[in-house]
C-alpha cells in the first residue's frame, strides 16, 4: 500500500496548524504593560545618548510619550505583544481633544499608522498641557 504524496503535504499542513493553536491557546496572549523602567530601559539600548525629560504613561499601560531634552521629537511608546516598540511623533501632531479632557489624539505619519488616542491620568495630561504650552511660547516671538 503506497501513500500519495499529495495527501501528505495538507494533513502535515493541518496538524502544524493545530499544533500552533494549541501552543497559543496554552500559552495566551502575552500583553505587556508599559513602566517607566521598562521604557527607560528600551530606550537605553536603543538610544543610548537621548536624555529624557519626563515619561508620560497612558493609563492603560499600553503606550506613552517620552519627552527628550535637547529634541523637538517624541517618542511614542508602544506595547505590541510582548515588544516594545517606538515611534517618532513631531509635537505639532499632538492634539488635546475636546471630547475628554485627559485623552490626546496623536496624528501619524500616514494611513498606514491611523490617528492614536490615549487616555492619560489628570496630572499626566496637565504636565503635557504645559509642555505643549511651553513649546508654543518658544516658537512664537
Amino acid at each position: 500500500m503506497q501513500i500519495e504524496p499529495y495527501i501528505l503535504i495538507p494533513a502535515a499542513a493541518l496538524a502544524v496548524l493545530i499544533m500552533i493553536g494549541l501552543i497559543r491557546l496554552i500559552s495566551g496572549s502575552k500583553n505587556l504593560l508599559l513602566s517607566e523602567k521598562a521604557i527607560r530601559t528600551h530606550l537605553r539600548f536603543e538610544q543610548p545618548d537621548l536624555e529624557i525629560q519626563s515619561i508620560l504613561v497612558s493609563t492603560d499601560k499600553h503606550a506613552a510619550l517620552v519627552v527628550p531634552v535637547q529634541d523637538k521629537t517624541l517618542r511614542l511608546v508602544r506595547s505590541f505583544g510582548n515588544k516594545i516598540v517606538m515611534q517618532m511623533v513631531e509635537r505639532d501632531g499632538l492634539h488635546l481633544t475636546a471630547a475628554s479632557p485627559t485623552t490626546t489624539l496623536i496624528d501619524r505619519q500616514d494611513w498606514g499608522h491611523p490617528a492614536l488616542k490615549l487616555s492619560f491620568e489628570e496630572k499626566t495630561i496637565q504636565s503635557l498641557k504645559k509642555l505643549l504650552l511651553e513649546e508654543q511660547s518658544h516658537v512664537s516671538p
